[in-house]
């Protein structure tokens, strides 16, 4: 009997060893692979080894250790390998209640991009941690004391400032909720242009950085505008003067206006037909003033101060010769009534040519002369090499033969052909 008892134990040992091995496998397939990440918490109040690690509300792992570093926590956290946090992760310890326990929030949940690599760290920066009721009750306890009889309220100032308040408020309630209701729709606005907003700020903040990098500039700038302010402060009664001169100006101008309304339109439109005839004559008259400075200059060096007189070379050119088309054109141009017949007129009196002898005795008596001072007679000059007096070179005019302001340009042409150009 004894020896059928040991040999079916030992029959039941292959087997016992079987189920062994397969519970030991069944576990080892079981149990999921874990990865590690440390997170520094400012504090660790409430958590503890084995406390949940949750991603968006699903538990995903628990807390492995806890470790005391000087101004910080470490808590080693072990999660699922099949949960991939991003790079950038960060941790929270989390108060569901006051009751409730606590624990570690990671976010947020993996979308794509880097991942966290197995036994990387969250530094503290990433990490948040609730504000405890004990620091609550404590911030109270100090503001109703800074707000109590020991403190702002003792000479009752605070329960006046409430009493004030509320009799302000008393019947206000709608004006005030309406109030209330623009403030909301200006944070609306406010939030809808929150990017030009930013934008501006920033712009602003660039403004205020070159101000003080340019403090220098800045402050004599100041300074040179506070001392013309002063100035001007000083001398404020003249300016008032010249203000109300001003204002006394403008009124006699607007009142001058007013009664010559009419005039005013009629010399404008003469102005304006003046500059048009400028306009056309931009190029004589360029000539004139290049060539007038250098006609003077030559009347100046024609003035014989032995006799007194002046000695120049008129040349009348188309002006001496033509009387007649002058006088028409002088007609035409004041849009004379009848200028047709006047100009007819002028030319049977004045042909052409007629005027020509009085051009050329013009010449003639305008040539210097020598004369003796004391009796003002001619003086003869003898002929020779020595004796000869000598002339000023003879440069044969450009003759502009166009009219009006034209002929004026050839006469002053000829009168500076006879110096020097």
């Amino acid at each position: 009997m004894t020896k059928n008892f040991w040999g079916r134990k030992w029959a039941a040992l292959p087997i016992a060893l079987v189920l062994m091995c397969g519970l030991l496998l069944v576990s080892e397939v079981a149990a999921p692979d874990t990865k590690l990440v440390t997170a520094s918490f400012p504090q660790a109040v409430s958590i503890y080894e084995g406390s949940d690690v949750v991603i968006m509300g699903v538990k995903v792992g628990k807390v492995a250790s806890l470790e005391p570093k000087g101004d910080h926590v470490d808590a080693v956290i072990e999660y699922e390998s099949d949960y991939k946090l991003p790079k950038d992760v960060k941790a929270a310890i989390v108060t569901p209640t006051l009751v409730a326990d606590r624990f570690v929030q990671l976010t947020p949940a993996y979308t794509g991009g880097p991942t966290m690599a197995d036994g990387g760290e969250i530094p503290i920066e990433r990490t948040a941690v609730p504000v405890e009721l004990d620091r609550i009750y404590a911030s109270l306890s100090e503001l109703t004391t800074a707000l109590g009889p020991n403190g702002a309220n003792k000479n009752g100032a605070l329960s006046d400032v409430l009493r004030e308040g509320a009799d302000a408020l008393e019947g206000n309630g709608k004006i005030g909720n309406q109030a209330i209701a623009d403030m909301s729709e200006a944070a609306q606005v406010l939030g809808g242009n929150s990017e030009q907003l930013f934008s501006t700020l920033s712009q602003l903040s660039e403004v205020t950085r070159t101000l003080a990098r340019n403090d220098d500039t800045t402050e004599k700038f100041l300074t040179d505008l506070a001392d013309v302010s002063t100035q001007l402060a000083g001398e404020s009664d003249e300016l008032d003067q010249a203000l109300v001169a001003i204002a006394q100006a403008v009124k006699v101008t607007k009142s001058f206006v007013e009664n010559n309304r009419d005039a005013l339109v009629g010399d404008v439109k003469q102005l304006n037909k003046t500059l048009n005839i400028l306009a056309k004559e931009k190029e004589t008259l360029g000539t004139v003033i290049d060539l007038a400075p250098l006609g003077i200059g030559n009347l100046a060096e024609s003035f014989d101060p032995a006799s007194g007189s002046v000695g120049f070379r008129l040349q009348v050119g188309p002006i001496g010769s033509d009387l007649s088309n002058i006088l028409c054109m002088v007609v035409e141009n004041d849009q004379i009534p009848g200028a047709k017949e006047i100009c007819a007129l002028f030319k049977a009196l004045l042909p052409s040519g007629v005027t020509s002898a009085v051009g050329g005795a013009l010449t003639d008596a305008a040539a210097p002369t020598d004369r003796d001072t004391a009796t003002g007679l001619p003086i003869e000059t003898p002929t020779g090499i020595s004796g000869d007096k000598a002339k000023k070179p003879e440069v044969e005019p450009e003759v502009v033969t166009e009219g009006g302001i034209g002929a004026l340009s050839g006469s002053l042409q000829d009168l500076m052909s006879g110096g020097k150009k």
